[in-house]
């Protein structure tokens, strides 16, 4: 976990003056960044903390052509939030953490707009 924190930007999400997630990213390229998490308390979910916080951290890599994310293909909210921020799913990939649960890789393409 500290190496994938080296690697990353990270960001805490709060609400008012509490705590109530992360969201974090990891440049693998000048343009190409991985959104490797966003995490939201449950108690502070559907209030549209998540979508403001990943709002945020797009118009930080507004110039960045290619952004990616994986998330579980039975997260309804997650792919619903992202697809809405522009992000399209590209394929599934299944085991993809080696705990033998599929993923869906999502991806913003800004390259040919």
């Amino acid at each position: 976990m500290a190496a994938e924190i080296a690697n990353n930007v990270v960001y805490l999400v709060c609400d008012a003056d509490r705590i109530v997630g992360s969201v974090m990213y990891e440049m693998k390229a000048s343009d190409h960044a991985y959104l490797s998490g966003l995490v939201i308390k449950p108690d502070a979910q559907g209030r549209g903390i998540g979508k403001r916080a990943m709002m945020k951290v797009l118009e930080e890599l507004r110039d960045v052509p290619l952004i990616d994310l994986v998330t579980h293909p039975d997260n309804d909210r997650a792919i619903k939030l992202y697809e809405a921020l522009g992000f399209t799913i590209s394929e599934r990939i299944e085991n993809y953490f080696g705990d033998g649960e599929p993923r869906v890789r999502m991806i913003l393409d800004k390259r040919n707009r």
